[in-house]
C-alpha cells in the first residue's frame, strides 16, 4: 500500500477528527471538545507535527467561520 502524500494525509487526520462536529461550526472553540486531547492534540504526516494551538493560531488568518462541513475546513 503506498504512502499517503503528507498534505493528503494531513487533510485526512482533520477531516476525521472535525467530522464529528455538529454543522456548520461558527467558531473555533467548538472543536476543541472534538479532538482526542483537547487544544493538547497534535497532527502528523510525514516530517510535519503541528499541535492544534500552532494550528489555530498559525493559521487563523485563513479561517473564514462559519463552516458547513469538515471538508471545507480541512482544505482551508
Amino acid at each position: 500500500m503506498a504512502t499517503q502524500q503528507p498534505a493528503a494525509e494531513m487533510r485526512q487526520q482533520l477531516t476525521e477528527v472535525f467530522g464529528r462536529a455538529e454543522y456548520p461550526v461558527t467558531e473555533p472553540f467548538e472543536l476543541i471538545p472534538l479532538m482526542p486531547d483537547g487544544p493538547a492534540t497534535t497532527f502528523e504526516a510525514g516530517d510535519v507535527c503541528i499541535s492544534a494551538m500552532d494550528l489555530g493560531m498559525g493559521y487563523a488568518e485563513y479561517q473564514e467561520y462559519p463552516y458547513e462541513s469538515a471538508t471545507r475546513w480541512s482544505r482551508t
